[in-house]
């Protein structure tokens, strides 16, 4: 055997090896967040009411990027004489993390903050185990579902490509 074939067949196992971590790594992450919105389902509720609601314009994370508009929601419910506030609207869901960093655009921002309007009495679903975790919205959002199924299929099709060549 060559070195010059042992050498091609290291590179095609290390770019297997950081591959395989990817994607697993992304499974994992996108399966706890389907769990926990799973597990959600299941929460008591408590009345609440919303503190804070209101768009933000705020600059992008890099030069390139333009402006965005982040979603500050807040609200406050009670669980066992105990006060609480949280800003989840849903759990495990991947747009969490982009409403934090922000939206472009402003419309769909607004949308989410006319839903929730200042002051306004919401269903507050909170976890018993530790009621500072709490969301709006429990269950499993399709977003996840579509990300999980995408993360599945991407390696799979990877694969067949790479056996029909």
């Amino acid at each position: 055997m060559s070195q010059e074939k042992v050498i091609s067949e290291w590179h095609y196992a290390i770019i297997f090896a950081f591959y395989a971590f990817f994607f697993l790594s992304q499974l994992f992450i996108v399966s706890r967040a389907i769990y926990a919105g799973l597990r959600s389902r299941k929460w008591p509720d408590a009345p609440g009411h919303v503190i804070v609601a209101e768009v933000r314009k705020v600059k992008g994370t890099s030069p390139l990027s333009s402006m965005r508009y982040q979603v500050m929601l807040e609200y406050e419910y009670e669980v066992d004489g105990q006060k609480f506030r949280s800003g989840n609207i849903s759990i495990g869901d991947a747009t969490i993390t982009q409403l934090h960093q922000g939206l472009r655009s402003r419309r769909v921002a607004e949308k989410i903050v006319q839903s929730y309007p200042f002051y306004s009495s919401v269903n507050v679903y909170y976890d018993p185990q530790n009621p500072a975790r709490a969301t709006l919205k429990p269950g499993v959002r399709s977003g996840n579902l579509i990300l999980w199924l995408i993360t599945l299929l991407i390696p799979l099709l990877t694969a067949v490509i790479i056996l029909l060549r």
